[in-house]
């Protein structure tokens, strides 16, 4: 077998970005900082250049991307950096505001934390478990497994309980 199907969304190597009018460079932690710094030197001198450094892709981060991305002008092209859950969360963000995966480029600097959708209660646990493995739901408390089906839309990997046939 060639490998196991995801639907997790491959990066597009920093060196294939084309060349565009204006890049919005964001950036989340300070090794996201870092990572894009290397990618795309971020002194301030490059016109077009626009960098966004948060902590984490939070519901302020997720406010700010969707207005940039709303008011950006045709050719723009994004790099998110940062640890996996902030950087698919920043790029649900900008494609819900109307950008399309060509352009978006992501740098993923920590795969440690994902996101998992709830099918049952519908809300999003922030996890350190891996594929395969289980998560306690944050909100209806159900053991989850984390499936391999990741949705771009809610950037978050597919959850659902774990022994649900087996529960009265």
């Amino acid at each position: 077998m060639a490998g196991a199907f995801t639907s997790v969304p491959r990066q597009t190597p920093v060196s294939e970005m084309p060349t565009a009018p204006e890049y919005l460079i964001v950036s989340f932690t300070e090794q996201g900082r870092a990572a894009a710094e290397q990618a795309w030197p971020l002194d301030g001198t490059a016109a077009g250049r626009h960098h966004i450094h948060r902590p984490a892709a939070g519901p302020d981060a997720v406010i700010e991307l969707r207005e940039q991305a709303r008011q950006a002008r045709v050719g723009l092209r994004v790099l998110i950096a940062g640890p996996e859950a902030d950087v698919f969360a920043a790029s649900s963000a900008l494609k819900e505001a109307g950008m399309v995966d060509e352009e978006i480029t992501t740098l993923i600097t920590d795969t440690g934390l994902r996101r998992v959708y709830c099918t049952h209660c519908r809300t999003t646990t922030t996890t350190r478990s891996r594929i395969g493995e289980t998560v306690i739901c944050g909100t209806c408390s159900r053991e989850l497994l984390v499936y391999y089906h990741f949705s771009r839309r809610t950037a978050s990997y597919l959850g659902f309980q774990v022994d649900a046939e087996e529960v009265p």
